[in-house]
């Protein structure tokens, strides 16, 4: 079967929607529509501060189906996607050591969720499409842990080779570990995938009022990191869904494409702009030294690098891949620094 992948590039937003949701003091109700007249942290307020930690519970949870969905696409870019094992023409299984090596299971995020399901707010269609989700979720983890130990060192001390388990006993238990992930996946996705795009759904309520909120307040810096990312969000879950749809490295289909990257190169110019001004500047608290701007500046200008090469490459039906990860990997950077920094 072909596994369709999960939007989960979105997550990386909601992960900032949430920042972004507690410094505003817009409170999500239960319809995921918001409202700015109160801020959690005014003192005249005559309503209570907007508890965050159910709504944070299930953006962890979010961040470990996009861990464990990360890890699936890995596998079945290495052995084959169908229920006997055999590793795909010119795969090493050792190629997913770095993928699995160091996964200690997620168990965690599911329990913490669970317990912050009956806390208020309520969000009813997030609370009922958690109670399915929890047994796959549980699977697709013991999964996952199954074959991360089959990646531990059996053997091997100062001086000697490592060898891991699953090269001492030559693959034996591979077809056992493939068979249950396999077993594994489709629940998962069946009911991972509703649960992430209600919380997509929820997040993304908010989205436009925030934004307006920020170009009312002339938060420029704020406003343009917030329209680049978003575009670039778009940009990266429009490749992958035709990557994943692909049985290789497919050339892009570069009509959505090409409108989405106009759209970014407006935000990536105002945003610069904004960047150069002193007085911009000066309105970001999380600035203190000269070194923090400069990383967020060099980090823009990884992700245009990246996101040009991508573009040029891809209409040159190139491979694109290394301007791909790079494009990716810069987001999340941008997106951490943002958090740290800007949503204050």
């Amino acid at each position: 079967m072909k596994h369709r992948p999960i939007p989960l590039l979105v997550v990386l937003l909601l992960s900032l929607a949430f920042m972004l949701a507690g410094c505003s003091g817009d409170s999500v109700s239960q319809d995921g529509s918001t409202d700015s007249s109160e801020s959690p942290s005014d003192s005249t307020s005559s309503e209570e501060p907007v508890d965050y930690e159910k709504y944070n519970s299930y953006i962890d949870l979010m961040n470990g189906i996009s861990e464990m969905d990360g890890m699936v696409i890995n596998y079945f870019s290495v052995v084959k996607d169908q229920p006997e094992f055999e590793l795909l023409d010119g795969m090493d299984y050792s190629m997913l050591e770095d993928t699995f090596q160091y996964f200690g299971g997620r168990r965690n995020l599911m329990w913490d969720a669970i317990e912050a399901s009956d806390k208020e707010p309520d969000y009813p269609e997030q609370d009922e499409l958690l109670e399915p989700l929890k047994e796959p979720f549980f699977n697709m983890d013991d999964a996952l842990i199954a074959i991360a130990e089959y990646f531990e060192s059996s053997s091997g001390g100062y001086g000697q080779d490592e060898v891991f388990r699953f090269e001492e006993d030559n693959m034996a238990q591979a077809q056992e570990l493939h068979t249950q992930l396999y077993n594994a996946v489709e629940p998962f996705y069946e009911t991972a995938t509703p649960f992430v795009e209600s919380m997509n759904e929820l997040a993304m309520a908010s989205e436009q009022e925030e934004l307006d909120r920020l170009q009312a307040d002339g938060l420029n810096i704020a406003y343009y990191s917030r329209v680049l990312i978003n575009v670039c969000t778009e940009i990266n879950t429009d490749i992958l869904e035709q990557v994943m749809m692909s049985e290789s490295l497919s050339a892009l289909d570069m009509t959505n494409l090409e409108t989405l990257y106009a759209q970014y190169q407006d935000a990536h110019s105002k945003l610069t702009e904004a960047m150069a001004d002193p007085a911009e500047v000066e309105k970001i608290p999380g600035w203190l030294v000269e070194p923090e701007i400069e990383s967020y500046s060099n980090v823009i200008t990884d992700i245009d690098t990246a996101l040009n090469g991508l573009m040029e490459t891809s209409r040159n039906q190139g491979d694109y891949t290394q301007y791909y990860l790079d494009f990716a990997d810069s987001v999340s950077i941008l997106i951490d620094l943002y958090n740290r920094d800007i949503a204050l």
